[in-house]
């Protein structure tokens, strides 16, 4: 039996915390090696950084990340024009468009 994942996919992502070794088995993307990815806060899963086994791949990493593990909010930053954030219950992530 498998697992269904409604992921983002993000190329930066902060308070969050790498749990075991890279591996490219089983990986979604040829070329890439994966980490699972946890809260910092709460160490619920939270998705998988894929980082490229190659130097010429780009982007050199990216965050796929479990819908269910977020939820969208505006971060108010000191600054006008800030761009929205994308929280999890006790982490937070900036979206970069992939599309």
């Amino acid at each position: 039996m498998s697992n269904v994942h409604e992921t983002l996919t993000l190329y930066k992502a902060k308070n969050l915390r790498l749990v075991g070794q890279p591996s490219t088995e089983y990986s979604w993307f040829p070329g890439y090696a994966w980490t699972i990815t946890e809260c910092l806060g709460c160490w619920n899963h939270f998705g998988w950084k894929f980082t490229a086994t190659n130097h010429k791949l780009r982007p050199e990493n990216v965050f796929r990340v479990s819908r269910k593990s977020t939820e969208v909010m505006v971060e108010v930053a000191d600054q006008p024009n800030s761009e929205d954030t994308l929280l999890s219950k006790s982490s937070s992530l900036q979206e970069d468009s992939m599309n």
